[in-house]
């Protein structure tokens, strides 16, 4: 067979998906990446450890290092696109947006000592972010105002991870509950003495169902019903991300790689990247492709 005869016919199976072509393909390699975006205008950023913030122009990368002392000790942790404009969360230093090639921030400005900014999510036509025992959200006129989740007082309780439905904000938190927030008033889901680990680490929804990991098992809700889901291979382990895509659910580990749950089945991976080993930070979905963020670079994966 020909090389020309052998492209084409790779070419053929993976539009009818038995080959994944991006089973192998890894970006940014040996860099530990935080977390990625994929704007609306298709370009790929990606937050590094590291380095900063890159985006990647065709096949090149260009970084937006920290830019003051006050930045160079954080690294950023998650990234946004709100009102035209990319964010990120940095380590200890709050909200920041990129622009004009310059960091403009933080938010909120009243942030004395170093707080855990670990998530950030557009919801209801604002941004919204962890503040440790609070939230904030910033509406696109640049207003930024506190919420109060109720947190249990004196305990250390932090707001950890966020996720929404068609009407409610989902928030984990390090105490083993889960916040709902309508807008208006706040439910509480306490999973008090049945979690292994109670910091909730990411959650997702699947239809009625609530996903979530911690750093020792990983679980779905279904009111009144908690289950703890023991994957093959997969127990014990500590979660780092779930997403829930077309019909399957992908969970990220650290140090046992990349799950997914389709058709009633556990997977490590995808065909061609068994994924086992990885350190994953975050997953992140688009247009039928899982961005595995590691570690040890970016795993686009077939989704």
């Amino acid at each position: 067979m020909s090389n020309r005869t052998s492209l084409l016919v790779i070419l053929f199976f993976s539009l009818i998906g038995r080959i994944p072509l991006y089973g192998q393909k890894i970006l940014l390699a040996n860099t530990n990446v935080k977390d990625a975006l994929i704007a609306a205008d298709g370009r790929l950023w990606a937050a590094c450890a590291a380095s900063g913030v890159a985006v990647r122009e065709g096949k090149t990368w260009h970084t937006y290092s920290p830019l003051n002392s006050k930045l160079a000790n954080s690294h950023p942790l998650r990234l946004l696109e709100f009102d035209d404009a990319v964010w990120t969360t940095l380590y200890g230093s709050g909200l920041w947006e990129l622009k004009a090639s310059q960091w403009q921030g933080p938010l909120p400005n009243d942030l004395e000592t170093p707080i855990h900014t670990a998530d950030c999510i557009n919801w209801r036509g604002n941004l919204w972010l962890t503040l440790g025992e609070r939230l904030g959200t910033l509406d696109s006129g640049r207003s930024f105002e506190s919420v109060h989740p109720p947190l249990p007082p004196g305990r250390g309780a932090m707001a950890t991870c966020m996720t929404t439905t068609d009407l409610t904000l989902l928030v984990g938190t390090n105490v083993h509950q889960i916040l709902q927030f309508d807008g208006r008033s706040w439910a509480i889901h306490d999973f008090k003495g049945r979690l292994r680990g109670k910091h909730i680490r990411s959650i997702a929804t699947m239809g009625t169902d609530i996903w979530f990991g911690t750093f020792g098992g990983l679980y779905v809700y279904r009111a009144p019903e908690l289950r703890s889901i023991e994957p093959k291979g997969l127990s014990p382990f500590l979660v780092t991300s779930i997403i829930a895509t077309k019909g399957q659910l992908w969970v990220g580990t650290w140090g046992k790689g990349v799950f997914r749950h389709i058709e009633g089945k556990w997977i490590r991976g995808v065909k061609g990247n068994s994924t086992r080993g990885l350190f994953v930070n975050c997953l992140r979905y688009r247009k039928d492709l899982v961005y595995a963020c590691t570690t040890r670079g970016i795993h686009v994966l077939a989704g």
